[in-house]
């Protein structure tokens, strides 16, 4: 059996995906929150995914390599994805990449005030995956104005990345997302996204039929295999989602997400199962049914992927003389505490509610009023943004 790791806020990300498109995986994956195992302290044994190692408290990282430790004792063939002493988090991870030559870009934190910069950059989280928190930015003045007003917003400054730009476009102008799955040893393609906005998400995205053709050969074709070994080596990564996008030709490593969203983002679309059949006569090529290809593709080598770590799992245990008993993870009533009061400080953190995120609200709902000219409930001092 393999179990994922998951903190509840976070258990969607392969949650859903078991439920819509891997219905057909489901028998093999259980998961598991964060917060079920500390609280009971027993976990079962299996091949494991700790997911979300960004999310983690200080306590929760301990607790998870104290339960990698416990697992190891119990069965030590079987594989325990993702060690969070190896893991290098979005800030190392994008210096090492450019230390490494892997990237033609860097990032330094916000707190950095004598770096020296190529313009343009722009600011973005290191723990969240928001995206930019700001547009291109030319010089330091800009730089001082964006970071003041994520800190407004609820953002912390030791949180904050200074990213310089690296333009990925073709020559038409077309900008291209690259995402792959990293499963212990397998390397599964997952999307290609081709877009005309730099920061390439849901939104802006080309759903045409020579955007969905880039996205199944891409698929098919897993062309940069080596290079994607490559960085979840340097990242400390055995599963997660690789983005990166491609400059003259050369991978550029955007960030490695240890909680990816793994089927269809139910906030913007349908399961691709749940697509209609084309009608007999055939049907118009909308997006989903464009993209249907690859997605497919990808569910089918996912599946691959997940029935040989499943084989791999039962060899090990087998080997190790293991059952089906569970394995103890001693917590002590004082982490017990931290852990409450961690995640207490991560709740109001997620939730911008940072001091200077309640001073500043109140000023925010006016600002929001006059821009508006309408009349706005009054905000209070510790509601968030």
């Amino acid at each position: 059996m393999i179990y994922a790791l998951a903190s509840r806020r976070g258990a969607f990300g392969i949650g859903d995906y078991l439920k819509t498109d891997g219905i057909a995986v489901a028998p093999l994956v259980t998961v598991l929150t964060y917060e079920q195992v500390f609280e009971e302290g027993l976990l079962p044994l299996g091949a494991y995914l700790f997911t979300g190692l960004d999310a983690l408290t200080r306590t929760e990282t301990e607790l998870v390599v104290a339960a990698r430790h416990a697992l190891a004792a119990a069965s030590p063939s079987t594989l325990r994805l993702n060690d969070p002493t190896r893991w290098l988090r979005r800030g190392a991870l994008l210096q090492a990449a450019f230390d490494a030559g892997i990237n033609t870009f860097r990032a330094t934190r916000a707190t950095d005030i004598d770096v020296h910069r190529r313009f343009p950059v722009f600011l973005r989280s290191e723990s969240e995956h928001t995206g930019s928190l700001s547009p291109l930015l030319h010089d330091h003045r800009a730089v001082n104005r964006a970071v003041l007003h994520a800190l407004i917003r609820g953002y912390r400054l030791r949180d904050l990345l200074i990213v310089e730009y690296c333009h990925t476009a073709d020559p038409d102008g077309i900008f291209g997302k690259y995402a792959a799955m990293v499963i212990g040893p397998h390397i599964v393609p997952r999307a290609l996204t081709l877009s005309r906005e730099w920061v390439t998400k849901f939104d802006g995205r080309l759903d045409d039929r020579r955007a969905a053709d880039a996205d199944l050969q891409y698929v098919e074709d897993n062309p940069h295999e080596r290079w994607l070994r490559r960085v979840g080596e340097l990242a400390g990564v055995e599963y997660g989602r690789i983005d990166y996008a491609m400059r003259d030709g050369r991978p550029q490593l955007w960030e490695v997400n240890t909680n990816p969203t793994i089927g269809a983002n139910l906030a913007y679309e349908a399961p691709t199962t749940m697509i209609p059949p084309t009608p007999p006569g055939g049907g118009p090529e909308d997006a989903p049914r464009l993209r249907e290809r690859g997605n497919l593709l990808f569910y089918a080598k996912l599946r691959t992927a997940m029935e040989a770590l499943a084989r791999t799992t039962s060899e090990a245990m087998a080997a190790d003389g293991a059952g089906s008993e569970l394995v103890r993870i001693p917590i002590s009533p004082a982490a017990r505490r931290r852990l409450a009061r961690e995640r207490s400080s991560r709740d109001r953190v997620l939730a911008r509610q940072t001091t200077i995120g309640r001073l500043m609200a109140p000023f925010r709902a006016g600002y929001r009023m006059l821009r508006s000219g309408r009349p706005s409930q009054p905000t209070s001092a510790g509601s968030p943004p």
